[in-house]
């Protein structure tokens, strides 16, 4: 089916994350979300976290190109779009959130590890 709805590429962006099959990730970025970019709204509407963790999939898969391109459409999006004031906020809860997502994961790994 296409078009396919943003928010349903972004379940399943996070459903391989999950999984980790970064290739899948990637894929799906490169095939399905990143030609809807060319609008700058369907971009823009990706959540942070989940930009942030389509950027380490690259990383780790050795798609270092995509990588490059994701952060530089990262750095383009939030350049004069919040307040001064509010730029290090965001940045902050930003930073909890993928510290408390990483740990998450950690956990429930350890967990299925244990048991």
């Amino acid at each position: 089916m296409k078009p396919k709805p943003i928010n349903v590429l972004s379940a399943f962006a996070w459903f391989y994350i999950g999984a980790e099959k970064f290739e899948r990730v990637c894929d799906i970025y490169e095939l399905d979300i990143s030609p809807m970019c060319t609008d700058g709204d369907v971009c823009a509407s990706l959540e942070t976290s989940l930009h942030q963790c389509l950027v380490d999939a690259a990383v780790v898969c050795g798609r270092t190109q995509l990588a490059e391109r994701l952060i530089n459409q990262q750095q383009a999006a939030t350049n004069g779009l919040a307040l001064p004031g509010m730029r290090s906020l965001e940045k902050a809860l930003e930073v909890v959130k993928l510290t408390l997502l990483r740990w998450n994961a950690i956990v429930s790994y350890w967990v299925v590890l244990i048991f």
